[in-house]
């Protein structure tokens, strides 16, 4: 099978995909890189193709993957994260604001698109920690503004779904406006923090 990293030409051993990606992964970490997309045969393959046993199993002609660095591929989603605030920001104060002025056909929507960009924003952080190999109980221990960040939002998000069901205007009000900010505050702290572990290179001190 032919391999190229990077549309570098690479001599391999591996019969079927799987053997030839394993073996692409491996030398693309040794170069402190990660493999962002593989094409199999001219055939960009998805993350279902990828984790299909039977299509890893099987031979091809040709495979070719391209990498990025690995600090990059961490630190970006963590980036998106930190710009991603701001619209949960502004998402909820415009939420609060119709909700005060009785327009609740229009809050809700927009409390909606903030619950799920929070979804996201703590999905970027859990993906990055991993990838950074950094424990989660460990950062709660030694960041205090993460262990306030996780349990404060699983605590509102929940508190807001539930005034939403009970249809809770005021209480939704006020999480919104006196509670989520400190929340927004401790969350741009924890990913400021992954965001420079990840360009240390290490695993962070406290």
């Amino acid at each position: 099978m032919q391999l190229t990293i990077d549309s570098v030409p690479h001599d391999v051993a591996g019969a079927t995909v799987g053997e030839v990606l394993e073996l692409a992964a491996r030398r693309a970490e040794e170069a402190g890189r990660l493999i962002v997309e593989v094409v199999v045969n001219g055939t960009p393959w998805d993350s279902d193709a990828l984790g299909d046993e039977a299509r890893l199993a099987a031979p091809a002609e040709r495979l070719d993957v391209v990498t990025e660095d690995r600090i990059d591929v961490v630190r970006r989603p963590l980036l998106d994260a930190i710009a991603a605030l701001d619209d949960v920001e502004r998402l909820q104060r415009e939420s609060a604001e119709a909700l005060q002025a009785d327009r609740r056909i229009e809050a809700y929507p927009k409390l909606q698109d903030a619950i799920d960009v929070w979804l996201d924003v703590r999905q970027a952080a859990v993906m990055s920690a991993t990838m950074l190999e950094v424990d989660l109980e460990r950062l709660r221990d030694e960041l205090p503004a993460a262990a306030a960040a996780f349990g404060d939002l699983e605590r509102l998000l929940h508190a807001l779904l539930a005034a939403i069901r009970d249809q809770d205007t005021v209480g939704t009000t006020d999480t919104l406006l006196y509670e989520m900010p400190d929340v927004i505050d401790r969350w741009r702290s924890v990913l400021e923090d992954l965001v420079r572990r990840a360009e240390s290179g290490r695993e962070p001190a406290a």
